[in-house]
């Protein structure tokens, strides 16, 4: 599926007029940015226990309260990073988080994984993500809770923040890991452009041009991407647009509406079987599987300063989304489609106080609707031509919640964090073929959050949390007859922020969750694990000397099995721990150079623990020179020493009948050249 040539010369058109928008706007825009906010960088100050990964913009303080200003470990990652990794897609940017293993399934448009404090999350179920406030979880689809971040343009990420534990009181289904949020690129006068072509046939281009004056500022992007791929029937062909405009009436208002449309197709190597694989890394067994997406939204974006003390945010947003998915599992290849129907609104209003006594209290109180309307059909295909109708479902479901949230601040050395939220869910779920219809039984759940940073010197401080979250069933297990109530979980974490010089800043972290009946899938089916619990710690340093910057994560997990057959065993795809080494050096020539290296340790792939897989070691390396103000080169060097690795590996029986690991093969070494412009 293709985005159509007239929607794309509209667009076009709009980019171009948008281009001479900047001259015409700038008088206007010079004369607004005296009164309004200008942007700075900022890094973690004392009583703040954020890590940040490179140099963090902001407009205003406001925007690092709503995320980073958590008792908990929290990770900034700064727009300077994000420019430089010519990511290939919005997950990509994830391998700079420390604690993140990216489970990259090679399948263009299928959502992938990651873990996160021990969580395991296929196809990205269990971390809330968010894009510009919006949350993107998918309700059914390739996993319940999952997000395809193939649709977000890496490019125009400016800032993401990962949010560990479910510390978050705004936050709660699909929370059980901790959120993410993406910030793209809303505002500002500027053009910015790539170019990039590597190896396997790989082609990028992005092009993003931004106008703004003193009440009106526009904002468009374009992405093309297209590789032939590293293995066998792995190409991938990838269109993104977004256009984004916000009118500020006054000071005290902004309303915005930003639109989006995003098409992929794709073919996939999927799993080899770990036999094949080591000898033959490239290889793939389904030379027919593949997919396609395409997506198309709008949002609705309202902010009204109540009084200087009371904002007031609102947010509404509708999805339509078609995807399709071929896969041969061994009985040959079946066609999974999906047609998404999703729509939302949510609101906060927070207020201040500032006490007489210097102390500050901020409250926010909000809710939230989500609905997701979802058909689920399977068919029995032959070369991706559909030959029977296997299954046709149409699962609604239904989610609202409010929530309150409270931080305050006594004095100087100590800052305390409580909140609360209601969740309702509802649904139903129709067998279109059989014509039948089963209701989801109503439920409600409660979850709790709070904590504490205290500073007991002026570069020290230490901090702990917990959170209350739940697991609701799985997929279509929620609508069936007496289904499982919401398994719980409790976490918590202790941890220590420090800066004894001023160019280190570290931070140590012990975690720990429990689930009291974790629900998996498992040979075929959804699966009750009993108790599983989560222990671990972390480690983190950043380095910034002159024109040299080091940053180092150290995490290690403890995830095992509490009960049923399997009680003692490690949870599976976990890996043991994982290290992340990145250094960044700027030459007297202004040439820049900057080394990645990932670390991840053995993991099991069942959950009987008789098989594994070791791990990997990766590095990554770019070279960046200017070439004058606007234009810079760079050269991508992806896996330097050539590994042979799998970012995913599973254990099933193989289509040969074969039991044994199956892996999801990473690229070998791979260079790409990029040229940027970028005119602010």
């Amino acid at each position: 599926m293709k985005i159509s040539k007239p929607l794309f010369v509209f667009f076009l058109s709009l980019l171009l007029t948008a281009w001479a928008g900047p001259a015409a706007a700038e008088e206007k825009a010079e004369e607004a940015s005296k009164s309004g906010p200008t942007r700075q960088k900022v890094t973690s100050q004392s009583g703040e226990v954020f890590m940040n990964i490179g140099e963090v913009t902001i407009h205003a303080p406001s925007e690092l309260r709503d995320y980073a200003d958590l008792p908990g470990s929290v990770d900034v990652i700064g727009e300077e990073q994000i420019d430089r990794q010519n990511a290939r897609s919005a997950l990509d940017l994830l391998r700079l988080a420390p604690g993140v293993d990216i489970h990259d399934y090679g399948s263009g448009g299928v959502p992938n994984g990651f873990t996160l404090r021990g969580y395991n999350l296929n196809h990205g179920s269990g971390a809330a993500i968010t894009i510009d406030g919006i949350p993107y979880n998918y309700h059914m689809g390739s996993a319940d809770g999952a997000v395809d971040l193939n649709q977000l343009i890496a490019d125009d990420v400016i800032r993401i923040d990962v949010v560990k534990g479910p510390i978050d009181a705004r936050y709660s289904n699909w929370n059980e890991a901790g959120v993410i949020h993406f910030h793209t690129r809303t505002r500002g006068n500027f053009q910015k452009a790539k170019i990039g072509y590597g190896d396997f046939a790989t082609r990028k281009g992005y092009v993003s041009i931004g106008s703004e004056s003193e009440k009106f500022n526009q904002v468009y992007s374009l992405e093309f991407y297209d590789t032939h791929g590293y293995r066998q029937n792995a190409d991938m062909d990838r269109q993104n647009m977004y256009g984004k405009w916000f009118y500020r009436p006054s000071d005290r208002a902004q309303v915005g509406l930003i639109a989006h449309a995003y098409s992929s197709e794709w073919g996939t190597a999927g799993y080899t079987p770990e036999y094949i694989w080591r000898e033959e890394p490239k290889r793939s067994v389904m030379q027919n599987d593949g997919g396609w997406k395409d997506l198309s939204e709008l949002q609705l974006h309202m902010d009204l300063d109540v009084t200087p003390k009371t904002p007031l945010e609102l947010k509404v947003w509708s999805v339509s989304e078609d995807y399709s998915r071929f896969a041969d599992w061994g009985g040959g290849q079946t066609e999974s489609h999906f047609e998404h129907q999703i729509g939302g609104m949510l609101a906060n209003l927070g207020h201040e106080i500032n006490m007489a006594n210097g102390g500050r209290i901020r409250l926010d109180f909000g809710g939230d609707i989500r609905r997701w309307d979802t058909l689920d059909k399977n068919y029995n295909t032959t070369a991706r031509n559909r030959t029977a109708l296997n299954s046709a479902n149409n699962y609604i479901f239904n989610n609202s919640g409010v929530y309150a949230k409270m931080n305050y601040d006594p004095n100087q050395w100590l800052r305390l964090f409580l909140g609360a939220r209601q969740d309702w869910f509802s649904g139903e779920a129709k067998d279109q073929l059989a014509d039948t219809r089963m209701d989801m039984e109503d439920v409600s759940a409660s979850s709790y959050s709070g904590g504490a940073i205290v500073t007991f010197a002026q570069n020290y401080s230490v901090y702990a949390n917990f959170g209350t979250g739940f697991e609701l069933p799985v997929g279509a297990a929620k609508y069936h007859e007496n289904p499982p109530g919401p398994a719980d979980i409790f976490f918590w974490e202790v941890g220590i922020k420090a800066t004894p010089v001023d160019w280190l800043f570290t931070r140590l972290a012990y975690f720990q969750s429990r689930n009291d009946d974790e629900i998996r899938w498992s040979a075929g089916e959804y699966t009750h694990q009993g108790e599983t619990q989560r222990r671990g710690w972390e480690l983190e340093a950043n380095v910034t000397k002159g024109d040299f910057e080091l940053f180092g994560a150290y995490t290690v997990h403890d995830a095992t099995y509490e009960a049923g057959d399997n009680r003692g065993n490690w949870i599976t795809s976990v890996p043991e721990y994982i290290f992340k080494l990145g250094a960044q050096y700027t030459l007297p020539t202004e040439t820049s150079i900057q080394l990645w290296y990932r670390d991840s340790g053995k993991y099991y792939t069942s959950t009987d623990n008789l098989h594994y897989y070791e791990g990997f070691q990766v590095w990554d390396l770019n070279i960046s020179q200017p070439i004058n103000k606007f234009w810079t080169l760079s050269l991508d060097i992806k896996n330097l020493f050539d590994e042979q690795y799998a970012e995913y590996v599973g254990y099933w029986t193989d289509p040969f009948g074969i039991e044994g690991n199956q892996m999801a093969g990473s690229d070998g070494r791979n260079i790409m050249v990029v040229l940027k412009y970028e005119h602010d």
